[in-house]
């Protein structure tokens, strides 16, 4: 973890000044490039639940999915915007039980990141998908939170930087296949709103190049391991009606859509 502070700050106590700061002209510059990346994708992903576990919980993530059942876990109570309040390294989830997973820089913060990817699969339904966003060291937003961190404990810029590499290695262990693994935010969020428009060739140009130095990076992966079910007994096997079926949620389902820019 960099900074001075011998115990860093728990996530529960940055999320006050990490909704600042998504709130703020840099946090929503940021938040423009991840939501474009998440309105994309998440529309392709289907099922019965999908959980989010992010670093502002007032952030809309998951406004453009067709999952019927979305919901949001945070280590602190934030209003409505959460559905429970709980520790992140040990979610109150039944196993095999989410379709779709969004992690919004939770990594960054978390005081165990590779426990909080565990968990994560865990719950993942087989074959299911995890969308992972994290800051990127090597960048100007990076460079900045680096040169922050090292004069005090600031809440948004202490953090660890877990490298694309090193995450795709992590995600392999745990037998996640990598589909997407992309970059964004090149041109320094910091900047003002007039150089930011001048540079907006370069944003333009990192995007198609896919620089490894933005200032986030998105990873979308899909959990490969089947799950592994008892075998039943023969009178298990008899199918009953179930008078309460109708009352089961509705798994949302790819229907036909008009066709949309192509976003690689």
């Amino acid at each position: 973890m960099i900074g001075v502070s011998d115990a860093p700050l728990s996530l529960a106590d940055r999320l006050p000044a990490l909704q600042a700061w998504y709130g703020g002209p840099v946090g929503q510059r940021v938040w423009q490039c991840e939501k474009r990346l998440l309105d994309h994708h998440l529309q392709d992903l289907f099922g019965y639940h999908l959980m989010s576990l992010g670093v502002c919980p007032f952030l809309p993530l998951a406004d453009a999915s067709p999952i019927h059942h979305r919901f949001a876990i945070s280590p602190a109570r934030q209003g409505a915007a959460v559905a429970a309040c709980a520790n992140l390294h040990a979610l109150p989830v039944d196993s095999e039980s989410v379709d779709v997973a969004l992690l919004h820089h939770a990594l960054d913060y978390s005081e165990d990141p590779h426990q909080l990817l565990r968990e994560t699969a865990r719950v993942l339904m087989p074959y299911g998908h995890v969308l992972v966003f994290g800051f990127q060291r090597w960048s100007a937003l990076g460079l900045q939170h680096t040169a922050r961190a090292r004069m005090g404990d600031d809440a948004v810029a202490t953090h660890d930087f877990i490298s694309v590499t090193r995450l795709h290695d992590w995600l392999k262990l745990l037998d996640f296949e990598i589909l997407k693994s992309r970059h964004t935010v090149f041109v320094p969020p910091q900047l003002g709103d007039g150089l930011r428009s001048r540079l907006q060739w370069f944003e333009r140009f990192g995007w198609g190049a896919q620089l490894p130095f933005g200032s986030v990076y998105f990873i979308l992966a899909r959990k490969t391991v089947a799950g592994v079910h008892p075998i039943p007994a023969r009178w298990q096997k008899l199918h009953l009606r179930n008078p309460l079926a109708a009352l089961a949620p509705t798994p949302a389902a790819p229907s036909s859509r008009p066709h949309r820019s192509r976003l690689h």
